[in-house]
C-alpha cells in the first residue's frame, strides 16, 4: 500500500501564514495598547482642559467683579458726602454694564441709609446682614459669601462685598450679588463626551453647578471623593484613588479666597464601553486581516505547488527518456490537469526577459534543446563507431586467422629443425666412432643415406611449407596495404567533404549577403516589397541554419577524421611489425634452403662414400668437420626457428588481445546507442 504523499504545501502555508500574521497581531496588539493609552490621555488631557476652562472662566468672573466693585467704589458720589439718590442711580448704572451682576447695594452705619438696584422690604436693616459684618470686619478688603442659590432666578450666586470711608470720614458698605450663570452655562457646554462629568463645588460641599443637572444644589454624593481632593497636597492634579465609580479624576481646589472646587471625573463603565468597543474592533481587523492572509496564502501555495508540479511532471518526462519542452498554451495545460491553468502558465511561460519562474522555464528548454542536440549527436556518432568497430572486429578476426596459422608452421617447423639437429648430432657420435667400427661402415653408410633421404625430404616439406606461410603472409601484406590506401582514400575523401562543407559556408555567407541586400531593397521598395522582404528573411534564416549545420557537420567530420588518423597510425603500426614479419620469413626461408643445400650435399657425399669406401680413412677428417659444421648450422637454424616462433606467437596474443579490444569496443558502441535511443525529442 502506497504511504500518502509529501507534500511541501502545508509548510508553506504555515510559514506565509506565520510570516504575515505575526506583524497584524503584533501591530494589532501596539495599537490596541496604543489606542487604549491614547484613549486614557485623551480623556485626562480633556478633563484638564475642561477643569482649566472652568478656572479661569471663574477667575475671570472674580476679578472682573473685583474690579469693577473697586472701581464703582472710587466714583466720585461714593468719595464725596454720601447722598443716596446719585448713589442708588450710579449703582443701576454700574449693574446694566455686567451681566453676571444681579443686584448692588449700598449701606451706611446707619440703618435707614440703605440702597439697592432691586426694591427693599420696608424693615430691611442692612447692618444685620453677613455680608455687612464681614466687609466690616475686613476693611477696604473684597469678601465673597458662600456660594447660594438664588431664590428667584434659582441660579447660584455670590455676594462680594467691599467696606470702605469716603473722605469725609463716613463708612459705607458696597455690595453685588453675583451669579454663577456663566460658569454653569461653560461647564454644560464643554461636558459632550459620555460618562464625563464636571462639577463646581463649594467649599461645604454643595454643588453649585454641574453637567448632571440632578446635583445641583447638593451635597457632593461621594464624599470620600470629595474629602480626597480637600486633603490633596497639590492645587490642581490627577487623583489617583481607586474608585469603583471612576475611571479618572481631575480636580482644582482654587484658592484661598475664592475655594471653589473643580472636579472632572470619567465613569468607570463607560470607560470600560469604550476600551471593549476598542479590543473588539481589534478582534474585527485581526479576523479580517487573517481571512485575508489565509486566501492569499492558499493562492500563493496552490500557486506554488502548481509550479513545482509542473517542473516535476516534465523531469519525469526527461527521466523516462522523453524530451519535452514546455508548452506555453494554457490549453495544453488543461489537458494535464494543472490547477489555474491560466494564471500558472502565464507565471512560468518561457520568456528570457520575464520573471525568475519565465526564465527558468526559458533556460529549461534551452537545456531540453542542448541535451536534444547532444544526444542526436551522441546517436549518430554510436552508430557510425558500431559499425567500424563491426568492420575492423570482422578485420582482427582475419588477422587472428592468418597469424594462427603462421604460428602452427613455424612451430612444425621449429620441431623439425630439432630433430635434424638431433640426428646431426648422432651423426658426429657415429662419425667419432668410425675408426673403431670400419666393418660397418657400409652399413652405417646406408643408415646414413637413408636418413639423408628423409632429410632432404623433410626439408623440402619446410620449404614448401615456408612457401605457403610467405604466400598466406603477403596476402595479408597485401590486405593491410589495401587497408591502408582504403583509410587513406577515406581521408582524403574527408578532406573534400571538408572543401565541400567551406564551398557550403561560402554559398551561405553569399545567400546571407543576397538576403540582406534584397531586404535593403524591399525596405526601399516600401509596401510593395514587403512580400520580396519576407522572402528575403526566410532566405537569410535558411542560411543562417545552412551554415549553423555545417558547422555541427564540420566538427562531426573533424571527430571522424581525427579517428580516422588514430586508425591510419594504428594501421601503419601493424603494417611496419608485418613488414618485419616478413623479413624473419625470409631469413626461415633461407636458413631451410641452406639446410635443405646442405643435406643435399650430405646426400651426394653419402652417395661418394658408396664408392670411395677404401679411402674413409683418409677423408674421415674433412667428414667430421663437415659433420660439425652442419651441427653448428642446424643449431642455428632451430634457434632462429625457436626466435621465429616466438615473435609468432607474441603477434598472435597482440592480435587476439586486439581482436578482444575491438569486441569490447562494439559492445560499448552498442550499449551507447541503446542508451542514446531511449530519449526522444517531442
Amino acid at each position: 500500500m502506497k504511504g500518502k504523499q509529501k507534500s511541501i504545501g502545508w509548510f508553506i502555508g504555515f510559514a506565509l501564514i506565520s510570516i504575515a500574521l505575526l506583524p497584524v497581531l503584533l501591530l494589532s496588539v501596539i495599537n490596541f495598547f496604543s489606542t487604549i493609552h491614547s484613549l486614557k490621555t485623551n480623556v485626562a488631557n480633556t478633563q484638564k482642559g475642561t477643569v482649566s476652562a472652568v478656572v479661569v472662566a471663574q477667575q475671570e468672573l472674580f476679578a472682573n467683579t473685583d474690579n469693577q466693585m473697586q472701581e464703582i467704589a472710587q466714583f466720585d458720589v461714593l468719595q464725596n458726602a454720601f447722598d443716596l439718590s446719585q448713589i442708588e442711580h450710579a449703582l443701576i448704572t454700574a449693574s446694566k454694564g455686567d451681566h453676571n451682576i444681579l443686584s448692588m447695594t449700598f449701606a451706611t452705619e446707619n440703618a435707614a441709609e440703605c440702597v439697592s438696584t432691586l426694591p427693599l422690604p420696608a424693615d430691611y436693616d442692612a447692618t444685620t446682614r453677613p455680608w455687612f459684618k464681614d466687609a466690616v470686619a475686613k476693611m477696604n478688603t473684597l469678601v465673597w459669601s458662600e456660594p447660594y442659590q438664588d431664590i428667584d432666578s434659582g441660579d447660584f450666586v455670590s455676594t462680594v462685598s467691599y467696606a470702605f470711608k469716603n473722605t469725609q470720614g463716613q463708612l459705607g458698605v458696597l455690595t453685588a450679588d453675583v451669579s454663577f450663570k456663566a460658569v454653569s452655562d461653560l461647564i454644560k457646554a464643554l461636558n459632550t463626551s459620555e460618562g464625563a462629568q464636571v462639577s463646581l463645588i463649594a467649599k461645604s460641599g454643595i454643588v453649585v453647578a454641574s453637567s448632571d443637572k440632578a446635583l445641583v444644589n447638593k451635597n457632593y454624593p461621594f464624599a470620600t471623593l470629595f474629602k480626597s481632593v480637600v486633603q490633596a497636597n497639590k492645587e490642581a492634579d490627577i487623583l489617583k484613588l481607586k474608585q469603583k465609580e471612576f475611571a479618572s479624576v481631575y480636580f482644582n481646589r482654587g484658592t484661598a479666597a475664592h475655594p471653589l472646587i473643580v472636579l472632572a471625573t470619567m465613569d468607570k463603565v463607560v470607560m470600560q464601553k469604550t476600551l471593549w468597543f476598542q479590543v473588539l474592533i481589534t478582534v474585527v481587523l485581526i479576523l479580517i486581516m487573517l481571512v485575508i492572509i489565509l486566501i492569499n496564502a492558499l493562492f500563493i501555495t496552490r500557486l506554488i505547488k502548481g509550479v513545482v508540479a509542473l517542473f516535476t511532471t516534465y523531469f519525469k518526462r526527461v527521466g523516462s527518456g522523453h524530451l519535452s519542452k514546455i508548452d506555453t498554451k494554457s490549453e495544453q495545460a488543461t489537458k494535464t490537469g494543472q490547477s489555474m491553468p491560466r494564471l500558472l502558465y502565464r507565471a512560468v511561460h518561457p520568456d528570457e526577459k520575464g520573471n525568475e519562474l519565465q526564465q527558468m522555464s526559458a533556460q529549461y528548454n534551452l537545456m531540453i534543446d542542448s541535451v536534444a542536440q547532444l544526444i542526436q549527436e551522441v546517436q549518430a556518432e554510436s552508430n557510425e563507431v558500431s559499425q567500424r568497430s563491426a568492420s575492423l572486429l570482422e578485420l582482427s578476426k582475419q588477422t587472428n586467422m592468418a597469424t594462427e596459422e603462421v604460428a602452427e608452421t613455424i612451430t612444425g617447423i621449429a620441431q623439425v629443425t630439432g630433430s635434424q639437429a638431433n640426428e646431426t648430432e648422432r651423426s658426429v657420435s657415429q662419425m667419432n666412432e668410425l675408426s673403431t667400427h670400419v666393418n660397418e661402415l657400409m652399413n652405417s653408410v646406408e643408415v646414413m643415406s637413408l636418413q639423408s633421404a628423409e632429410s632432404a625430404s623433410i626439408n623440402q616439406s619446410s620449404m614448401q611449407l615456408m612457401g605457403e606461410v610467405n604466400g598466406s603472409w603477403q596476402d595479408e601484406m597485401q590486405q593491410m596495404e589495401e587497408l591502408m590506401r582504403s583509410m587513406d582514400e577515406m581521408n582524403d575523401m574527408i578532406q573534400n567533404i571538408t572543401q565541400i562543407i567551406q564551398v557550403i559556408n561560402d554559398i551561405s555567407y553569399q545567400t546571407n549577403l543576397l538576403a540582406l541586400n534584397a531586404s535593403i531593397e524591399a525596405a526601399r521598395a516600401g509596401e510593395s516589397g514587403k512580400g520580396f522582404a519576407v522572402v528575403a528573411s526566410e532566405i537569410r534564416n535558411l542560411a543562417e541554419q545552412s551554415k549553423e549545420s555545417t558547422k555541427e557537420i564540420a566538427a562531426i567530420i573533424e571527430q571522424v577524421q581525427h579517428r580516422s588518423t588514430e586508425m591510419v597510425e594504428q594501421t601503419s603500426r601493424s603494417l611496419a611489425g608485418g613488414e618485419k614479419q616478413t623479413t624473419l620469413i625470409h631469413q626461415v626461408i633461407q636458413t631451410v634452403q641452406e639446410v635443405f643445400d646442405k643435406n643435399q650435399t650430405l646426400l651426394n657425399s653419402i652417395e661418394s662414400l658408396e664408392t670411395v669406401a677404401n679411402s674413409i680413412t683418409n677423408v674421415q677428417a674433412t667428414v667430421l668437420e663437415n659433420l660439425e659444421n652442419i651441427s653448428a648450422s642446424t643449431e642455428e637454424n632451430a634457434a632462429g626457428t625457436q626466435e621465429v616462433s616466438a615473435n609468432a606467437e607474441e603477434v598472435l596474443a597482440t592480435s587476439e588481445e586486439f581482436t578482444q579490444h575491438v569486441s569490447d569496443l562494439r559492445q560499448i558502441a552498442a550499449q551507447l546507442q541503446r542508451s542514446a535511443s531511449k530519449f526522444t525529442l517531442s
